[in-house]
């Protein structure tokens, strides 16, 4: 067999093969048929032929694509037989870890006084290690799992100047604040109308993007701003692959060592992973919620499957009739009208469904009425303004957050839930499926429904945060649909996948 040569920096790896058949294995691993290619004009036109690649050609037998995807490239060509000689053009740079002399008489009122030097968990210390050793990989754990705190001791194990990115302002200042915590040193802030630098500094995407590398953005010369930084940690990294934040991660051309956290960062769409993992390199899996429910470090989740009336749904001809009462004349139009069936499905069967929001509700009613603190977490903004209306009319402890409203008020109304005397309820949209430590929370209901398994998932993590006196949760979904074995409801089918990753993760159904 013949050889093949990588020549990787920072950013791209350049690969150059010796035959055809090597470089025909990589264009074929780097070309995917993009979702719903098939609609477009380009396609129809015969333009496109509805595949996306990963990869640029550079004469002949020759290619470059993203760095992180160099591990993958070299296990596949390796398993084919072909020798395969990396060579790294970037050398890491040198590290002096941040601690633990931060802590040896600090000045008084400085942020080292009130630094907690961490004992992290067994996994933890695995993950860190895992991190260190591949100087790029993904940190896959579960939500509650503690990823910043292992995030954290990474950059402080490196010493190196690091940019931690964000993409919501309620991560923005608990993430600051438990590093200034953890590292005992003063941190950065770039977002929510803050501007400051420090060796180690945390960046919304949404503001960071606007800094632009040609201009100056009011932390002067932005080429040397972003040379800076030697180590990127991308926060929440499932959406890495959007092209803010790769155009943000790209700037950072220094960045040799590259980390993402997630506790859910791969989706169904192949795409979007291997462009995260060019980014961010392979996806190292730490434990599961098993596990960590096993070894008491979260809280145990026992789903509770709620079902209202059928009657209650609509079926798919009722939909069908609403969106598109022209159908029988030209059938095929509904091919095109997926999205538009899917909103009045939605409408019909979970917004505006009274039956279903009445279960919800008693569900909330009798679980606050016990003196639990119940999370009810919907999608849709009408659908909480609904929900939030019922509840407000019999329980005196209830509040609904969601986008629309004021940073202020969102942690307000958090803090009030959370040091609430008694049982409460928090009515909450999409804001809070990330990034929010909620430990005070008894009891989940999800109302959104949705197929998702990683929006799933993340809104389950938001019930397993454990308390001294909190080992089990319960999780409330409801199975929706008007019939189960219609493939064309998509209510039923939706919820299906919900139930069937609950399955997956070893959770009991009752």
């Amino acid at each position: 067999m013949s050889t093949v040569r990588i020549v990787q920096d920072i950013l791209y790896a350049s690969i150059t093969c010796e035959e055809k058949g090597a470089y025909t294995l990589l264009t074929e691993a780097l070309t995917l048929p993009a979702p719903r290619a098939q609609y477009t004009t380009l396609y129809k036109s015969g333009r496109w032929d509805g595949h996306i690649r990963l990869f640029a050609a550079r004469g002949q037998y020759s290619l470059v694509c993203a760095a992180g995807l160099t591990p993958r490239l070299v296990d596949l060509l390796s398993a084919k037989g072909y020798t395969v000689a990396v060579k790294d053009k970037a050398p890491p740079p040198s590290c002096t870890p941040y601690g633990p002399h931060l802590w040896q008489n600090p000045p008084e009122n400085s942020p080292q006084r009130k630094a907690l030097p961490l004992t992290l968990r067994p996994y933890q210390v695995a993950a860190v290690s895992e991190a260190l050793a591949r100087y790029r990989c993904v940190i896959q754990m579960p939500t509650g799992g503690g990823k910043t705190e292992v995030g954290g001791d990474v950059v402080r194990q490196l010493g190196v100047p690091t940019l931690w990115m964000i993409h919501r302002k309620e991560l923005l200042h608990q993430t600051h604040q438990r590093l200034v915590e953890r590292l005992g040193m003063p941190v950065g802030m770039i977002g929510a109308g803050i501007l400051t630098k420090y060796p180690v500094t945390v960046g919304m995407v949404q503001t960071l993007v606007r800094l632009d590398p040609r201009k100056n953005a009011g932390l002067g010369d932005m080429r040397n701003f972003w040379a800076e930084w030697k180590c990127l940690v991308i926060d929440e990294c499932m959406h890495a692959s959007a092209d803010t934040w790769r155009t943000v991660a790209n700037w950072c051309t220094q960045a040799y060592y590259r980390f993402g956290l997630s506790a859910t960062p791969l989706t169904s769409d192949h795409i979007r992973n291997l462009r995260l993992e060019g980014i961010t390199g392979p996806v190292c899996m730490v434990a599961d919620i098993q596990e960590l429910s096993q070894q008491g470090f979260l809280a145990t989740p026992t789903i509770v499957r709620l079902r209202a009336p059928q009657h209650s749904y609509p079926a798919y001809s009722t939909v069908r009739e609403m969106v598109c009462p022209t159908w029988r004349r030209n059938p095929r139009q509904l091919s095109t009208l997926g999205g538009k069936l899917f909103a009045e499905a939605y409408r019909r069967g979970i917004v505006y469904n009274t039956a279903r929001n009445t279960q919800l509700f008693r569900t909330a009613w009798g679980h606050v009425q016990r003196g639990e603190k119940v999370l009810l977490l919907c999608s849709a903004l009408a659908h909480g303004e609904i929900l939030f209306a019922e509840c407000t009319k019999v329980l005196p402890a209830c509040w609904w957050i969601h986008g629309s409203e004021s940073d202020a008020v969102r942690q307000r109304a958090i803090e009030d839930f959370q040091c609430w005397g008694g049982g409460a309820l928090l009515l909450a949209s999409t804001i809070l499926d990330e990034g929010i430590d909620l430990p005070e929370i008894d009891v989940l209901i999800l109302a959104g429904a949705g197929e998702s398994s990683v929006r799933t998932l993340q809104r389950v993590g938001r019930a397993l945060r454990p308390r001294p006196d909190k080992h089990e949760v319960l999780i409330y979904d409801v199975e929706d649909g008007y019939d189960l074995e219609d493939p064309k409801d998509y209510l039923a089918r939706h919820a299906q996948q919900r139930f069937a990753d609950y399955r997956s993760q070893g959770f009991t159904i009752l």
